[in-house]
């Protein structure tokens, strides 16, 4: 097995994180880092063993994150929007979807995580063959990016940010909470550049449409210590890949 970079007594001054779900993989395969966790280590991998072989894994854009093999950090979206804002917002989801004709129609419409509301209006528990099908029919109708609109115009100032899930779904999470959140975990380590590949990633600062493609990298700042964003399609030579 190559030896992890932070066993490693060579500097290290940069890294890669990869989002699995819909880019190493297919959606909906198991190994998917903003799923639960519970669910996403037995199905791979014997139970729990994948948290021991990376040095991280981030689940739910990285509220939960496990170094070393230890949960070391995991946040609970209800705890920090409390609870009216919560049910306000599950209950504005509901009756949104209530109104959707669809083709076809499924369960688990609302799947509550640690970090995230992920809301699917054909429901998470439909066939492959029909999460092809909505796929196609929202890239026509722009169904969740309709939404998505409706979710803003609604709940405007409240702190919340919207993200495109796979074919099927959005996530709905608090200001901050995005795929930026492990690098509070990453800025202890000794990378002056981590660089992001994800096949739904959106620029920061973000102005335009809901959802949009592409890769960031985060850079420390010489001066300041701090780092920026920046989108930009970095370079493999000379860099420590590993997988999250």
């Amino acid at each position: 097995m190559t030896r992890s970079p932070l066993q490693s007594t060579e500097p290290v001054e940069s890294t890669v994180l990869r989002k699995q779900d819909g880019s190493l993989s297919p959606d909906a395969s198991p190994f998917c880092p903003f799923s639960q966790a519970v669910v996403m280590f037995p199905l791979f991998f014997p139970p729990l063993s994948v948290i021991d072989k990376f040095d991280y894994v981030f689940a739910e854009n990285g509220t939960v994150q496990y170094k070393n093999g230890q949960l070391v950090s995991k946040q609970a979206i209800q705890d920090h929007l409390g609870e009216e804002l919560l049910q306000d917002l599950i209950n504005f989801c509901l009756n949104y979807m209530a109104l959707l004709k669809l083709p076809k129609k499924r369960g688990t419409f609302i799947e509550f995580r640690n970090g995230m509301l992920n809301i699917s209006p054909i429901g998470r528990s439909c066939t492959p063959e029909e999460r092809i099908e909505f796929s196609e029919l929202d890239k026509k109708e722009r169904i969740r990016e309709k939404f998505v609109a409706a979710l803003q115009r609604e709940f405007a100032g409240k702190g919340l940010r919207f993200s495109r899930g796979g074919m099927i779904s959005f996530d709905v999470f608090p200001e901050g909470w995005d795929k930026r959140y492990c690098l509070n975990v990453l800025d202890d380590e000794r990378f002056d550049t981590i660089h992001f590949f994800g096949n739904e990633t959106t620029p920061f600062p973000h102005h335009g449409p809901p959802f949009s493609t592409g890769s960031w990298t985060a850079e420390r700042s010489s001066s300041a210590g701090n780092r920026h964003l920046r989108k930009a399609p970095p370079s493999s030579s000379g860099e420590r890949h590993w997988c999250f």
